[in-house]
């Protein structure tokens, strides 16, 4: 019986000596409880598009590289309520190359300006801008927040709004004028439910 008694309190020392803590961590939940019909789902809330590497050459003259569409996607839409139709609107708000300089080429005035680039080529940022458009038309989205995207018929369950962006040269840019390296820029967006 002693014996018994000893070997199970060394299996117990054994088998908490095993699941002793070997690491630990944190795990940070974020989130935000809104008055509107549809959520908005966290891989398209906060996204990066992803333009690629794109030849100085293809932008000269007013060129732009290839489209890239991306959505925003409203999830768990329900319109059974009388509080909201079946309508939204989205405003965007970034800086655009007219606002950051006044060098700014005509064609890029009201496209979305973009930061970065190899230190030598900084100056040259407001030959290059990017153009965003909801997907499927030629209206540039107007990145002011004075005129918004309308978007009509939402329906109950998931709604993706798709939109599409690309790089633009300058109108009278040559290969030297396009300035290179990595680039970022910023667009926020909002939604408002009629």
């Amino acid at each position: 019986m002693k014996k018994s008694i000893i070997a199970m309190a060394l299996l117990g020392t054994i088998s908490a000596s095993a699941m002793a803590n070997q690491g630990s961590g944190r795990i940070n939940f974020t989130g935000e409880i809104i008055a509107a019909p549809c959520s908005i789902t966290a891989e398209t809330m906060d996204q990066t598009v992803s333009l690629g590497q794109i030849s100085n050459v293809a932008l000269t003259q007013g060129g732009a590289s290839p489209v890239h569409n991306f959505n925003i996607t409203l999830s768990e839409c329900n319109f059974t309520t009388e509080e909201y139709d079946r309508t939204a609107q989205i405003t965007f708000n970034g800086t655009t190359v007219g606002q950051a300089t006044a060098d700014a080429d005509e064609l890029l005035g009201e496209y979305l300006a973009m930061t970065g680039f190899n230190d030598s080529e900084a100056a040259n940022f407001y030959n290059v801008a990017i153009e965003i458009r909801q997907a499927g038309t030629d209206a540039l989205v107007d990145l002011s927040g004075s005129t918004p995207v309308d978007v009509t018929d939402l329906q109950n369950g998931n709604n993706d709004l798709p939109f599409s962006a690309n790089v633009r040269g300058a109108s009278t840019a040559t290969a030297d004028d396009i300035p290179l390296g990595n680039f970022s820029a910023l667009a926020n967006f909002a939604i408002s439910y009629n």
